[in-house]
């Protein structure tokens, strides 16, 4: 029988490899003109038709290399077993069993019958599983009770491992196999039939991260605990690829960095607040690191000039943000508004425990899940983060997502760095404006009499047509907020998300302004950002943070405002139409 001739649903085949597996499979094979025996196993066997005549070796014989006298010519059946996705097991969760014995009937019957003689072959009844984890589409073998496994060689130690090969070799007691997954047209094909598969037999609604090819491959790239497989993203030092841990198939992000002693340091801060910041829900995790420094120091980068650290995240995310714009993907309101509190959400997390990011963007705002049910979304990148809320240099970030007071700050040069977490919250107004707006990144022509990308007049562009969008209202006036050219109006993340600030036009709503006050440093009635400001008003002649045509009152008198703009008064931010 030819492999090539399988149904398309055949994902891989079982391919005898030694004569003590040939023979076993011809002797259950010949079981097949039975047509009431074992339903359960028959339809996995793919057998010739008729026998051949074949000489073997014994089992002695062929262990010392092959070499014995061989025995009588005898008819045997040749073949494979095959993993239909049509054809699912007792247990779909489970994955296809494997084992040997002779049943009459019952549920303990392996799909995968290896043998009928199960002390001669040193199979048991339940010996195996084979199966998908159908949240990262890896295929996972898992040796059931301690029983001997051994893939590519080696004996199977954890109880269960992932097929990230085309081809493996596997041994079940005496009997050798070759296990050989299929090579589909595409990737899509084999996760279609993987999601039909898992929709038909009700076994969740998890989204695939598209960007982890499941199609095991001869590039798979083994490194310690995780198997690499396709680059997804690369930077000038760094490519991250997504794999899987091989233990039991979890999808994980692994970013491979190559470092120089220019790049050492940021790349050990890199860890450093990682690791600080920990676990939480809205954060992906770093989970592992491998330093070839550290298992010795008299090589890698500190004698050679160059060496490779391997950074392990997870999860996996499904898309980016900036994916989700680049393909036109518009998702229901629902959905979108709730990943935008969630990555809020991740943001007052780490302003709470004072860490900036600094590198908020849509490459760096990840949707884990895009279900109706449990969207799911992440932060990730943490290279240019800081901790702490005072800042440790002047120009932090990807230029087009850096706010106006840094952009003022690199220009003032003074011993005073003028800003806080705060950047952040522009960043992400940015983001989202491109989120909720389907719109690329139009302000790419840098204006250094405006400090940046962006300048009050396509601020105020951005947040009309943020205005103009088909969005709930509340969510619209709290991202033209994020966006205010004045950081001291812009909403804190914790602020936004109990619901105590919203900037309308046209409307009033109550903001923490003891939060907001808190974390300004005030001189004799002058605050910091009244230094950028004016440094903004000299540079831009006389347009001043408040955005044009408008003045900004000092903070500390409480005083009104100009007829446009915002006025700041007790506890109350009015922003008026203009």
């Amino acid at each position: 029988m030819d492999p090539c001739d399988t149904a398309v649903s055949v994902f891989a085949i079982l391919i005898p490899a030694n004569n003590a597996a040939r023979d076993s499979f011809s002797e259950v094979a010949q079981k097949l003109g039975d047509k009431d025996w074992n339903p359960g196993a028959r339809k996995n066997i793919n057998a010739s038709k008729e026998p051949i005549q074949v000489s073997t070796y014994s089992n002695a014989s062929e262990s010392d290399g092959g070499t014995g006298p061989p025995a009588k010519l005898r008819p045997v059946l040749t073949g494979f077993y095959t993993f239909d996705l049509e054809n699912a097991p007792r247990q779909p969760e489970k994955g296809w069993l494997i084992g040997g014995g002779k049943f009459s009937g019952g549920d303990e019957r392996p799909e995968i019958l290896l043998t009928e003689r199960k002390k001669r072959d040193g199979v048991s009844s339940r010996h195996a599983r084979l199966a998908h984890n159908f949240a990262s589409g890896a295929l996972v073998i898992t040796a059931s009770d301690n029983n001997f496994l051994m893939i590519n060689g080696h004996e199977l130690v954890d109880a269960q491992c992932v097929i990230h090969g085309r081809t493996t070799s596997l041994e079940f007691g005496n009997l050798k196999y070759i296990l050989e997954v299929r090579k589909y047209q595409t990737d899509a094909q084999y996760r279609n039939h993987l999601k039909t598969y898992e929709q038909i037999h009700a076994l969740g609604d998890d989204d695939y991260p598209w960007s982890l090819l499941a199609t095991p491959a001869d590039s798979d790239i083994v490194t310690q605990n995780y198997v690499m497989k396709n680059p997804v993203g690369s930077g000038a030092t760094s490519v991250v690829y997504a794999g899987y841990k091989r233990k039991d198939g979890t999808a994980v992000a692994i970013k491979k960095i190559r470092r120089t002693p220019k790049n050492a340091k940021a790349i050990k801060r890199d860890i450093e607040i990682t690791r600080y910041i920990g676990e939480h829900k809205r954060v992906c995790q770093l989970i592992d690191v491998i330093d070839p420094s550290t298992e010795d120091a008299d090589r890698g980068y500190k004698t050679l000039g160059v060496d490779e650290v391997f950074l392990i995240y997870t999860p996996l995310a499904a898309w980016t943000i900036q994916k989700l714009i680049a393909e036109r993907i518009v998702l229901d309101p629902q959905t979108r508004e709730q990943i935008f509190w969630q990555l809020l959400e991740g943001i007052e997390f780490l302003h709470s425990i004072e860490v900036m990011h600094r590198d908020i963007k849509p490459l760096n705002l990840t949707v884990v899940s895009m279900s109706p049910n449990r969207p799911q979304a992440r932060l990730i990148d943490f290279g240019l983060a800081q901790r702490g809320l005072e800042p440790d240099e002047w120009m932090v970030g990807t230029r087009h997502y850096i706010a106006p007071e840094m952009w003022a700050g690199s220009e003032n040069r003074s011993d005073e760095k003028y800003y806080d977490d705060r950047v952040d919250i522009f960043a992400f107004g940015l983001s989202m404006y491109q989120f909720f707006c389907h719109k690329d990144c139009s302000w790419d022509r840098i204006d250094r009499d405006a400090y940046g990308f962006t300048n009050p007049s396509t601020l105020w562009e951005l947040k009309r047509k943020i205005l103009d969008s088909d969005n709930r209202e509340d969510l619209k006036d709290l991202i033209c907020n994020f966006l205010e050219w004045d950081p001291r109006l812009r909403s804190s993340a914790r602020a936004a998300i109990a619901g105590e600030t919203m900037m309308t036009m046209g409307k009033v709503q109550t903001i923490d302004n003891h939060d907001q006050a808190g974390r300004l440093e005030s001189d004799g009635g002058r605050d910091k950002m009244d230094d950028v400001d004016d440094e903004l008003g000299r540079s831009m002649g006389g347009i001043s943070l408040s955005g044009p045509g408008r003045t900004l009152p000092n903070r500390s008198s409480g005083g009104g405002s100009s007829k446009e703009g915002p006025s700041i008064s007790g506890s109350t931010l009015r922003y008026q139409k203009t």
